[in-house]
């Protein structure tokens, strides 16, 4: 039996190294958990079963766990840069999760790149499929990789689903023993423009009070690349608009002025100089409104050359 068991994972090792390159996969995880133990829970499942059987999973990363709780929205947003920057073979978990426990699919799925994605079938993976492309994608149905106590924890699946998935995978399990082929994912559909304008959604901030958009800066010649941008916030409890200067660096323009400028991210961010934009604009990020089939953020704005 030991020799049998020996003989089973030293395949199954040799199989790793040939879907992963022969280099142990990075491992990801973004949620809307913030600070907590939940973290390192899905962290230590994720290792117990490497443990077990004595692979060597590669690093794991923490990518994010600030996401506004249940936002799908962002989610997607902050995993799209990281997953079409990943290597061959690297894992990437989100758990952004509001529909738990009802009728969506837990997912794993492929990019053509080779990066595998898994979560809830709930559109967090949209932006980063729309750039990468969808190779193929499964459901997580398999109970023989998933926690043994997973009716008891149902609620938590990032602890009995996700993380469990993640770990096998990087063992070298095909993706196809997972479950069954799904081919039509949940995918958020926004309006990005319109006769006026472009419409985007700001998708998060950082410590500076920048607002990070989700529009694309090469996006800006739609407008004509303007120098003054007008910024309309569309969706706020009391709507107003501004002129925002579109520069590149904050030294070509005075102390406290609005600037459209591109971030690190490679979409535009609204910023003040030597300011803090959410804090002077009131933005936050207290509140989604979810429907079924929709999503429509409270952080709506127009963009408009001035």
């Amino acid at each position: 039996m030991f020799n049998l068991l020996g003989n089973k994972f030293g395949r199954i090792k040799r199989r790793s190294q040939n879907l992963f390159k022969g280099k142990p996969p990075l491992i990801g995880i973004l949620t809307d958990f913030g600070n907590g133990n939940a973290i390192f829970r899905m962290k230590q499942a994720i290792l117990k079963i490497d443990r077990l059987r004595n692979f060597g999973i590669g690093q794991i990363h923490d990518i994010d766990h600030d996401v506004p709780p249940q936002n799908i929205l962002v989610g997607g947003w902050r995993l799209k840069k990281p997953i079409l920057e990943a290597e061959f073979g690297d894992i990437f978990v989100a758990v952004v999760d509001p529909g738990v426990g009802s009728s969506r699919k837990p997912i794993i799925a492929r990019t053509k790149s080779g990066v595998y994605l898994i979560g809830p079938n709930n559109g967090v993976f949209t932006f980063a499929l729309e750039s990468a492309g969808l190779d193929c994608a499964y459901t997580l149905e398999n109970p023989e990789f998933r926690r043994p106590d997973f009716s008891s924890s149902s609620n938590f699946e990032g602890l009995s689903v996700f993380a469990p998935a993640a770990a096998y995978l990087s063992t070298g399990i095909g993706i196809e023993e997972f479950g069954n082929r799904i081919e039509d994912l949940v995918k958020i559909i926004l309006p990005y423009s319109t006769t006026k304008g472009a419409i985007v959604d700001i998708d998060g901030l950082n410590q500076f009070g920048n607002l990070r958009t989700n529009l694309p800066k090469e996006s800006l010649e739609s407008l004509g690349n303007p120098e003054f941008v007008k910024v309309s916030f569309v969706n706020h409890t009391h709507s107003f608009t501004l002129p925002f200067r579109f520069a590149q660096w904050y030294a070509e323009t005075e102390l406290g002025t609005p600037l459209l400028n591109p971030g690190s991210s490679g979409t535009l961010e609204l910023s003040v100089n030597c300011g803090n934009a959410a804090k002077r604009f009131g933005v936050d990020f207290s509140h989604v409104n979810l429907a079924p089939g929709t999503l429509e953020p409270n952080n709506r704005i127009m963009l408009e050359a001035a």
